[in-house]
């Protein structure tokens, strides 16, 4: 089955990439068409024990269409893994269909972007000390108050600053920030894994 659909999306490609313009303009509705006959697939044809997976790399382009959230919904009640690559979070679709795939997926990998509000509440809060020092008009009264505060575990800003390569890693309420991949190369002198993964507190 993978075979097939692997085969049928790499002529599409070649279509699509060396056809006339109007050909290729159609770039969406074909791959709304096989995105629906892959539902389809996963939810008549197939075993329902049999996993299987697609991956959908400009996910904007079948976003625009009708149904889409429900299908990503759907997906896992019958064992079907769909792995979606918009470029923003906006590339989803509608507001209503935005809410309802963020609502639905498992785990989210997010690169730079400087729209990150939505993608950073999906890790959760957790809860940081805020400390004050009273003032009065003379100066420090030397009182000191504690209180804890709900904060973000993911800065929106430092998703704006991640570097090329680099991501967060979000998961049940569980972030993870990751470095690049390490070239083979300079694993292999360091004679050890990679550094640099950073588990954020929750």
């Amino acid at each position: 089955m993978c075979e097939q659909y692997v085969a049928r999306l790499d002529q599409v490609e070649i279509l699509l990439g060396e056809g006339p313009r109007a050909l290729r303009e159609e770039t969406a509705g074909l791959a709304r068409f096989l995105f629906e006959d892959f539902a389809h697939y996963f939810s008549l044809r197939k075993p329902r024990e049999q996993r299987c997976v697609l991956i959908v790399d400009e996910f904007s382009a079948l976003a625009a269409g009708e149904g889409m959230s429900g299908r990503v919904e759907q997906a896992r009640t019958f064992n079907a893994a769909l792995v979606l690559a918009p470029q923003v979070v906006a590339g989803m679709g509608a507001e209503g269909d935005i809410a309802r795939i963020l609502g639905s997926v498992e785990t989210v990998i997010c690169h730079r972007v400087d729209t990150p509000d939505e993608i950073v509440a999906l890790a959760g809060t957790r809860r940081v000390p805020e400390y004050s020092t009273r003032l009065a008009p003379e100066g420090p009264t030397g009182e000191h108050t504690v209180r804890l505060e709900q904060r973000h575990k993911i800065d929106p800003n430092d998703v704006r600053g991640l570097a090329p390569g680099e991501a967060f890693v979000i998961s049940r309420g569980r972030a993870m920030r990751v470095p690049p991949p390490a070239p083979p190369a300079s694993a292999e002198r360091d004679g050890g894994p990679r550094r640099g993964v950073e588990d954020l507190p929750f």
